[in-house]
């Protein structure tokens, strides 16, 4: 089996993330390993946690022997632009345009990889890295396809990246690993293979040939002798930074959170509608992946510190590290709650990922509901995990995923839950009713709208009461009402539920 995830584009390809145009200050291609442009981040929160150099992210992939590319701190990426042999498709140009993608500066409403984490990230990630000079492989293009049977598309791709960074740290003296290991596990945390070729011969036009020509990418299920997080992108011009930013998320341990199940009828659930990064659409991050990656620490109010926060004002998700979790109980990041932060499309504009189609066009509070409680290896099989993973040498996995079935059927885990969803104010419930109506602004609460355990909308608390079934699990215990927004804030009334 080929150690490969490769991304399925769904249906609804008017989603899918499309190209920018970039401008502005291109990026160096100077042979210089630590040469990239400075990105600037707008951010005015006094919330954002102190880098430390890990995640709750990477500590829980760790225990799964994945070490990803940091979240927090310095996170470096070499990117290697790779030719195959005779075929001199890739450039100086092809070098200089991935630098921009990568490190750059570019149009204002398409942020360079370098500056979208920044400013996600509210200055906790700094993107480093170089991209290198333009790689001739050893071989030509038909051999590798002809070892794709062999080897499988996986097998190639690791062939090819091992080669790349045999060159480029033991063959020449410009570059050295201690610029690409922040981790220090003696490998590249995150390598970028960005092929040019446009089109391939009708006569190698198998499955192999296709996927190396793929418009978004061939990502490495493990990791190769030499780097932890590969990924073969196609990179002819236009570059499409919104792919690489999407990648790098990858790359720091981010799930795919699209369903691409299905069903019989070729509907496809919709957890978080498309309108998150990770799921076939654009924005940023929502809080609840901002949190796994350490770029904002939320306030935590169940019932029994209610009173400390009875009314608590939230900042742009843009702009601010602003964001609350309500639940029956402090669980932490590993549990059953709601996350809550305040968007408003007026500050997306400077990281707008430049789509045609923008369902969230007004502003308003956004609430998740998260299911992230764990499993555990136990032998071959895994069972339910309570609270903090103690990492004792275990496996630790969330037990439920946005990708319909999740891994753990065959331990148990039979109930197919998202582990985080976009809850609507109409109770529309997205996960469960398999609907391809696309996110609104009408779906988001605004000013006079509130949610409760007794009074919340009919229909729309069973479905997400805690516990998963609506019969067994603790009511939430909390009520919250909008009180007023503005450009910048909003405002929250929050207490305690009186349940009989």
């Amino acid at each position: 089996m080929d150690n490969i995830k490769k991304i399925v584009i769904l249906p609804l390809v008017m989603l899918s993330l499309v190209a920018c145009t970039q401008s502005g200050e291109e990026g160096s291609s100077s042979s210089d390993p630590s040469s990239s442009d400075s990105a600037s981040s707008d951010t005015s929160s006094s919330s954002t946690p102190t880098p430390t150099g890990s995640s709750a992210l990477s500590e829980l992939r760790a225990s799964q022997g994945i070490n990803t590319l940091p979240s927090v701190g310095e996170a470096p990426i070499l990117v290697v632009p790779v030719d195959f042999k005779g075929d001199g498709l890739a450039t100086s140009k092809t070098r200089s345009d991935a630098n921009t993608v990568f490190f750059g500066r570019s149009a204002p409403d398409c942020p360079s990889v370098k500056e979208f984490y920044s400013t996600s990230s509210y200055g906790v990630t700094e993107i480093t890295g170089s991209v290198a000079p333009v790689i001739e492989l050893p071989n030509d293009y038909t051999s590798y396809l002809q070892s794709v049977a062999t080897s499988g598309t996986g097998g190639v791709v690791r062939d090819i990246a091992d080669y790349a960074v045999n060159y480029l740290f033991n063959e020449t003296s410009t570059y050295s690993l201690d610029d690409y290991d922040a981790n220090g596990d003696g490998k590249v945390d995150s390598l970028f293979l960005i092929y040019a070729r446009e089109e391939y011969d009708d006569d190698y036009s198998t499955q192999g040939a296709a996927l190396f020509l793929e418009t978004d990418s061939i990502r490495l299920s493990e990791p190769s002798s030499y780097i932890n997080n590969v990924s073969w992108m196609n990179g002819n011009a236009p570059y499409q930074s919104s792919r690489f930013i999407k990648e790098v998320a990858y790359h720091m341990g981010v799930e795919n959170y699209a369903d691409t199940t299905g069903n019989y009828s070729g509907d496809y659930r919709m957890p978080l509608g498309y309108t998150d990064l990770m799921d076939y659409g654009l924005y940023d991050h929502n809080p609840f992946t901002k949190w796994l990656l350490g770029y904002i620490d939320p306030t935590i109010i169940t019932p029994s510190n209610v009173s400390e926060h009875s009314s608590i004002t939230l900042g742009t998700a843009y702009n601010n590290a602003d964001a609350i979790v309500l639940a029956p109980e402090d669980t932490g990041i590993f549990g059953e709650y709601l996350i809550i932060d305040y968007f408003s499309p007026f500050d997306r504009q400077a990281t707008d990922l430049n789509l045609s189609y923008d369902p969230l066009t007004e502003a308003g509070i956004r609430v998740y509901k998260v299911d992230a409680r764990l499993a555990k290896s136990s032998g071959d099989h895994y069972v339910p995990y309570e609270g903090e993973p103690n990492y004792d040498g275990s496996t630790y996995d969330f037990a439920y995923s946005n990708n319909g079935i999740g891994d753990y059927v065959s331990s148990g885990f039979v109930n197919n839950f998202p582990l985080v969803g976009l809850l609507a104010k109409n109770a529309f419930n997205r996960h469960f009713t398999g609907n391809t109506t696309m996110v609104t602004s009408s779906e988001l609460f605004v000013a006079g709208d509130s949610f409760s355990d007794d009074t919340g909308i009919p229909g729309f608390y069973n479905e997400y009461r805690l516990d998963g079934d609506g019969v067994e699990g603790p009511l939430l215990g909390l009520t919250f009402k909008v009180e007023s927004t503005t450009a910048s804030s909003a405002t929250l009334s929050i207490s305690k539920t009186e349940v009989a």
